[in-house]
């Protein structure tokens, strides 16, 4: 690579997945980083991050010699991603970035994946949750979190709490998440691809064990409560599958 590409990339490109995806099944990927003035490996990196398909070995000498060759589809925003790809660079730029450059595509992306669909997506990623009977084998946020709450003579004596809490970083870790423990008294972190989403799960009547659960996620307006015959065992699929929803809105 000559030292005016390698400048080149130290100035990146913001452009959409679906026209990244354009972009490297219109050309090789050679061309298209001639194009954009970045490295091959730029391309290939900004690709992998944003689970964009790219053409494998063989596809451009097949439709060279006439031969049918599949273009792969534009898979859904991973959890946890943005839209938007940073080609060069360092990967971990942002929108506001100075000398960002932003890519001006010929042809409008088609919408945004709705709020439906993707909450259905996620609790279909999310699927059963289960809370136990017991405590048993807590997960080490679970253990972190006991370790910093505000009321741990009342969590130790009502284990329902817990074994709630549990329940969903439990959940939340199988569908792919990282937990990260507490922040605080009250909050629990969970890292869900390149965003981080904070829940609490608290007492209606504060230091009374047996009081109703409510589940709130921080900055999020849905908060679900304990009613009578509706406890929130009943609705941990939606209430994990809401944190992975939540961790793909845009900021």
């Amino acid at each position: 690579m000559d030292p005016s590409s390698e400048r080149s990339d130290r100035t990146p490109w913001q452009i959409s997945r679906h026209h990244l995806h354009d972009l490297v099944w219109s050309a090789p990927a050679h061309a298209v980083a001639q194009r954009l003035g970045v490295s091959i490996p730029a391309i290939s990196r900004a690709c992998k991050r944003s689970a964009v398909p790219r053409p494998g070995r063989g596809y451009w000498r097949r439709l060279e010699t006439g031969k049918r060759a599949q273009k792969q589809p534009l898979p859904p925003c991973p959890f946890g991603m943005s839209d938007s790809v940073f080609i060069g660079g360092d990967g971990r730029v942002t929108a506001s970035t100075r000398g960002v450059r932003r890519w001006a595509a010929t042809g409008a992306a088609p919408p945004a994946e709705n709020i439906y669909d993707l909450r259905a997506r996620a609790v279909e990623k999310v699927g059963r949750v289960q809370v136990r009977k017991t405590i048993g084998n807590p997960h080490r946020a679970t253990l972190r979190f006991l370790e910093c709450t505000a009321d741990p003579a009342a969590d130790l004596f009502d284990h329902r709490r817990l074994r709630v809490i549990d329940a969903i970083v439990k959940a939340a870790e199988r569908a792919g998440a990282s937990p990260r423990g507490p922040v605080g008294a009250d909050w629990i972190e969970v890292a869900i691809g390149r965003r981080t989403v904070a829940f609490r799960v608290g007492r209606e009547a504060r230091g009374e064990p047996g009081a109703p659960l409510w589940f709130e996620i921080r900055g999020h307006a849905v908060v679900w409560r304990d009613s009578c015959g509706d406890r929130l065992e009943l609705h941990l699929p939606e209430i994990v599958a809401e944190l992975f929803v939540v961790a793909t809105l845009p900021a």
